[in-house]
């Protein structure tokens, strides 16, 4: 470090002298910098540093070095020496301060002795998601589905903190409360953060699978009847929540059996995974709109162009623009479950985690699936013959968090890695560990 800051006390004595004898006719070096100004404490982020070089870029001839507050800079990249112009990549690593900040300053050297100066301002702030909950569905009919919670800055779960008594199906997190779905029995069980049970919805509910929420309703999608609900004619139903008194106050029947609800733009998209459609339902009016699909709309996330991807059991990723209720382009021939698919999307909306590869969709697949949304490109994310059962991404940090059921022989785990497919850690979770909730 004491090196560096002569560095940079030499290069600046040339700057000045070099301002000195130039007419100012030629014009040093321009710096364009990139990056994420937010960071976590103790952890990093990735700076791109572009610049535009009068005189060829010098060897060596872009630097850069914290000088205000807390935190370390590393150059991982060079390119574009004895060019006209250049890029470096740079990894901050952020101290352990929060809500502090620190001021990185890069220069460009061209090989007229000319420097470019830029700043770039860091704030490290606090962790807003400290917490991921684990759903773990639990034995179907042995009532034993629970929820962990794994600790992010201290790595550690504990297990089984909110028993169900029931098999859990899906947690979704509005409003400062938990809304918890389950079956067998058919219930949605309404939580405080601290994972106290509040009020249960019993009433109006037939083997409940999804939850989303727009205003004071919440939404329930429900298979209905099992005896009806893998055949043409179901009794499948969105069961409408008044979320002031939990109580179902109304209900929309569907012409296929659903499975994932995705509430975006004051309207709920239902895919209804029995069919080859996804329903659209506006609570304003009532009205339900069909979108054409291929067979199979499994579960559905929103990109960050608020575009609307759906992942089929037929094996297809499709996107739908909400504009126009309408299918726009798709993504096919992919190893999928074939049954309640399971996906994610991470902080950037531009990529999506998907389970897929072999073994059973019912006791846990093998492999995950990353996709690239804006070059469309599918690429195996782990390939460790698991038996994967959940998947979630934290929005934060885009840590992608695994669940393996151990095909339901014994109690599950669940493993943390980074985007680059580095395993992080591993913790112990409940029974089949089918989702992650980050709060």
């Amino acid at each position: 470090m004491i090196l560096k800051r002569v560095y940079f006390f030499l290069v600046f004595l040339l700057m000045v002298y070099a301002c000195s004898e130039d007419d100012g006719s030629v014009s040093p070096p321009t710096l364009t910098i990139q990056g994420d100004g937010n960071v976590k404490p103790d952890s990093i982020i990735i700076l791109e540093v572009a610049t535009t070089i009068p005189g060829l870029l010098e060897i060596d001839g872009i630097l850069g070095e914290v000088v205000e507050g807390e935190g370390s800079l590393l150059r991982t990249s060079i390119q574009g020496e004895n060019t006209s112009s250049g890029s470096a990549t740079f990894e901050f690593t952020a101290g352990e301060t929060e809500n502090a900040a620190s001021l990185a300053r890069f220069i460009a050297i061209d090989r007229l002795g000319q420097i470019g100066i830029g700043e770039f301002e860091i704030d490290i702030t606090s962790l807003e998601i400290t917490q991921v909950l684990i759903l773990n569905e639990g034995n179907f009919f042995s009532a034993n589905g629970t929820i962990d919670v794994f600790d992010i800055k201290e790595g550690t779960s504990e297990t089984s903190v909110y028993q169900a008594t029931a098999t859990v199906q899906q947690a979704v997190h509005y409003q400062d409360l938990i809304y918890l779905v389950t079956n067998a029995p058919d219930r949605l069980d309404v939580l405080n953060d601290d994972l106290e049970l509040v009020q249960t919805v019993d009433q109006g509910l037939d083997n409940p699978i999804d939850f989303a929420a727009i205003g004071n309703l919440g939404f329930v999608s429900n298979w209905g009847d099992i005896n009806t609900a893998f055949t043409d004619n179901p009794d499948s139903f969105i069961a409408i929540v008044d979320l002031d008194n939990n109580t179902v106050v109304d209900s929309v029947m569907l012409s296929a059996r659903p499975q994932g609800l995705l509430a975006y733009n004051n309207k709920l998209y239902i895919a209804n995974e029995g069919g080859t459609t996804v329903s659209v339902f506006d609570p304003d009016d009532l009205s339900l709109t069909e979108v054409a699909v291929p067979t199979g709309p499994s579960n559905l996330v929103v990109d960050g162009e608020g575009m609307i991807w759906v992942l089929c059991t037929s094996g297809n990723l499709v996107e739908i623009d909400p504009d126009n209720m309408s299918m726009v382009s798709e993504i096919g021939g992919l190893t999928t479950g074939g049954f309640n698919e399971k996906l994610a999307i991470d902080g950037t909306g531009n990529t999506i985690y998907f389970l897929g590869g072999t073994n059973n969709s019912f006791t846990g697949l093998t492999t995950v699936y990353s996709v690239d949304l804006n070059t469309q490109e599918v690429n195996a994310f782990i390939e460790n013959g698991f038996a994967l059962y959940g998947i979630g991404v934290n929005p934060e940090s885009n840590e992608v968090y695994l669940g393996d059921s151990n095909a339901f022989q014994s109690t599950g785990t669940g493993f943390r890695y980074d985007t680059d497919g580095n395993r992080l850690d591993e913790f112990p979770t409940g029974i089949g560990p089918r989702g992650f909730l980050f709060k």
